[in-house]
């Protein structure tokens, strides 16, 4: 917000409305964090389906016993995925992008655009 200030001042003086630039701010804020979530969700379940290969991989490359069995007590990676869990995580990010993105809106639309641009 602080790098576009003169900018949304200049939005604002044109005629656009507070509603508006606080759905600006909101829609590309959310998009961002829901993109993000989805792709979190994407890698993390991806990773825990092939975390066995890729700790065999990352042993053979680097010729290092990773978890080994006589420490502990496993023979492969326990992975489990539940869709409770996920479904759970990816709400409370989708709520978290959607409150940060919305502070930043509300922010943004109470400022004096004269001494946005006056000192800019």
């Amino acid at each position: 917000i602080k790098n576009k200030t003169k900018e949304i001042a200049i939005l604002k003086c044109l005629g656009l409305s507070n509603f508006s630039i606080r759905k600006i701010f909101f829609l590309t804020g959310f998009t961002i964090g829901f993109l993000a979530s989805v792709t979190g969700i994407f890698f993390g379940v991806v990773f825990s389906l092939y975390i066995e290969e890729i700790r065999l991989f990352l042993s053979d490359v680097f010729n290092i016993n990773i978890f080994p069995s006589d420490i502990y007590i496993l023979e492969k990676m326990p992975s489990e995925i539940s869709v409770s869990s996920l479904s759970i995580i990816f709400l409370f990010s989708i709520l978290i992008t959607a409150l940060s993105s919305l502070f930043p809106a509300y922010s943004i639309t109470k400022k004096n655009i004269m001494n946005c641009l006056k000192y800019d």
